[in-house]
């Protein structure tokens, strides 16, 4: 199993617990958690990760000098493909209640800290293979 697929295996492991947490936290207080809008989310930032971790198995396939800006390719990506689903979140879908700014804000953190977490691993492979 290649490392991109393990990756987005693992980040769709993440999206289930999170999932799961919505029903959890829906069941516990109904008005907290708008379902819709955390599905739209929840899938949105799955697909957004699994072409940055896409990206990344392709710039691992390529010579060390250009390694790195593949990586900066990765989050300028994921940063670009944010901030265009959270035009359609706020703007298209009208999700601006506190809680659904927070949900997203809550869900933007844990999946950059896991890209990162990631890509820092990544990273550190390299450059012990290198030595």
């Amino acid at each position: 199993m290649t490392r991109v697929l393990k990756q987005i295996i693992n980040t769709a492991i993440i999206t289930l617990i999170f999932a799961i947490a919505g029903i959890l936290i829906k069941n516990w207080s109904p008005g907290l958690i708008d379902w819709n809008g955390s599905v739209f989310l929840l899938l949105s930032f799955f697909f957004i990760m699994a072409s940055a971790f896409l990206v990344s198995g392709i710039g691992e396939k390529k010579p060390a000098d250009i390694q790195s800006v593949f990586t900066l390719a990765v989050i300028g990506l994921k940063f670009i493909l944010v901030a265009i689903v959270a035009l359609i979140y706020f703007n298209v879908l009208k999700k601006t209640g506190l809680n659904n700014v927070v949900l997203f804000f809550i869900l933007y953190l844990a999946y950059t800290t896991y890209l990162i977490i990631s890509l820092v691993k990544m990273q550190k492979n390299r450059s012990l293979k290198q030595e």
